[in-house]
């Protein structure tokens, strides 16, 4: 846990902003089966854009315009016992 600095989404958000990003095939999913829990396999010659901008949304009128021109995260608080 804690690879490319975290998993939550605004951290995905701030690294993304600074590191960029790359396509799945240069950076595949790999459930730490081939990179030990810590390495990050980000290549700069890989990177084919970078975030400029994210949003924290406060309403689902917000979500719903917003998924309309945007990508969207969303994250369910699922720890409670009522979940």
């Amino acid at each position: 846990m804690g690879g490319c600095r975290g998993g939550w989404m605004a951290s995905a958000w701030r690294y993304q902003k600074v590191d960029g990003f790359m396509t799945d095939a240069d950076y595949p999913y790999n459930s730490g089966t081939t990179r030990t829990e810590n390495e990050c396999a980000w290549k700069e010659d890989s990177v084919i854009g970078r975030v400029t901008k994210y949003t924290r949304l406060t309403s689902l009128d917000q979500v719903l315009d917003k998924l309309k021109t945007h990508p969207v995260s969303i994250a369910i608080h699922a720890s409670s016992r009522d979940f």
